[in-house]
């Protein structure tokens, strides 16, 4: 009896099979053979800056306290009970991050838009990648579903998966993913403030229509106005720095110029004693 263990390539298997991310190019058959590392990805939007240290302390991000039990994590997916899924997961995902002192995570009607449309995406035309055939990557899906602007700061993030039988389950699917280091990073990254699943039944790997594809998208957005006022605080402080560097470097000059000075001084011997008779003359 094949062991419930969670690995990190697709594994046909009559009965159970489990598939986190396997990169392939696009353009290449639907059944790959050869197993590839397992893949997160992970998106900084263009215009974020890095935060700079605050004069005043900013209060603590809060946690909601998840329900200690998740209802439905057991529930093999189908076309009826997908709600029921998508819900299971969402709390898997915020009890964890509860457990780490992270956010809770609020569903997002535009990141599960552009987290099931790939998954139907994947399902019907039988790939496995995050980025799909005609090149468009998760960032372009998620910002083609009108989550964030490109002028806007913004991090984004997903993770895919799909199992069969037991391993279709959302406690298997977010076990898997935990016991994944790139998986697991982001599920735990702190910055994250909103989510969005994608469902379906079936899977990319097969056309029975058998287990369940997942997709998750995480996002958290930082409107114009806030990330100009980070961009303007990081300037200033740049200024400041460079105006003291700038003073230390004049102070250091006057001091070798003072040195050099110095330098320069021919010594006097001081005689002490009676002057008994002073001459003087010319020739």
């Amino acid at each position: 009896m094949l062991a419930r263990t969670f690995i990190s390539r697709i594994l046909p298997v009559a009965a159970i099979s489990a598939g986190l991310l396997v990169a392939a190019p696009a353009g290449e058959a639907k059944r790959q053979d050869k197993a590839k590392p397992v893949v997160a990805k992970f998106a900084l939007g263009d215009k974020r800056v890095k935060k700079t240290r605050a004069a005043a302390k900013k209060p603590k991000a809060k946690t909601s306290q998840s329900p200690a039990v998740c209802q439905n994590t057991d529930v093999l997916p189908s076309a009826e009970n997908i709600e029921l899924v998508r819900a299971a997961i969402l709390c898997l995902h915020n009890r964890i991050r509860s457990q780490h002192n992270l956010p809770a995570l609020k569903d997002n009607a535009k990141l599960r838009k552009a987290a099931t449309g790939h998954a139907n995406a994947m399902v019907g035309e039988g790939y496995f990648d995050h980025d799909s055939p005609d090149g468009d990557t998760f960032v372009d899906r998620i910002i083609g579903a009108g989550y964030a602007r490109r002028t806007e700061g913004w991090t984004l993030g997903e993770n895919l998966a799909w199992g069969t039988g037991d391993l279709a389950t959302p406690r298997s699917i977010m076990a898997a993913w935990m016991h994944s280091p790139g998986h697991r990073a982001n599920i735990l990254q702190r910055e994250y403030r909103q989510i969005g699943f994608g469902v379906i039944a079936g899977n990319p790997n097969a056309d029975d229509g058998a287990g369940a594809t997942y997709v998750t998208e995480f996002g958290v957005v930082e409107g114009s106005a806030r990330v100009a006022s980070r961009v303007n605080g990081a300037r200033a402080a740049a200024k400041k720095r460079a105006k003291k560097r700038s003073a230390a470097r004049r102070q250091k000059a006057r001091m070798r110029a003072r040195r050099a000075r110095i330098a320069l001084v021919p010594r006097h011997r001081r005689v002490v004693g009676r002057v008994s008779r002073v001459s003087a003359g010319l020739r």
